[in-house]
């Protein structure tokens, strides 16, 4: 059975308190994503931290079908406005199948990368707080039927605490 998102809400928030100190954010990355993985299916990933200020990202943590790939991938979130890091709400998820109507193949990120690996949706979330853009998340999903409301929902109310405190 599937973990509740208030309670890997409440496991996020304790690893962001336990890591704060922490100078390894991979490492505190990586744990939030295993607990995210208790109540949100997918199936890759990528996590860029950001300068707060310029929004560039920095610091890649991604679990992506070909790695090789990352520097287009990265590429290709910066040339795109849909979901982008830059305009998304903070403490929101958007999905690229509600940001698209469901016509994923609008988005150059999904015809020109996404739909070689199968990529059915793509979840989004902005980590910031008053003093800007620290970072941002991507979850891939392929071919799962769940639908989006349940992921933005889920991912939403888990990444809480480390979104908008």
């Amino acid at each position: 059975m599937a973990t509740s998102a208030a309670t890997v809400q409440r496991r996020v928030a304790q690893l962001c308190r336990d890591g704060a100190a922490s100078s390894d954010s991979r490492e505190l990355r990586a744990a939030v994503l295993a607990e995210l993985r208790q109540t949100i299916a997918f199936d890759a990933y990528a996590w860029l931290l950001t300068d707060p200020e310029t929004k560039v990202g920095t610091a890649p943590l991604a679990e992506v079908p070909d790695l090789a790939a990352l520097p287009r991938l990265i590429r290709l979130k910066y040339t795109t406005t849909l979901n982008r890091w830059t305009a998304l709400p903070r403490g929101q998820c958007a999905t690229l199948a509600a940001a698209t109507g469901g016509d994923l193949s609008s988005t150059p990120l999904w015809r020109n990368l996404l739909a070689g690996y199968g990529v059915t949706d793509v979840a989004s979330v902005v980590f910031a707080d008053q003093f800007g853009c620290w970072g941002f998340l991507d979850l891939w999903r392929c071919g799962h039927t769940e639908g989006s409301g349940t992921i933005t929902s889920c991912m939403t109310r888990s990444t809480r605490p480390a979104s908008t405190s």
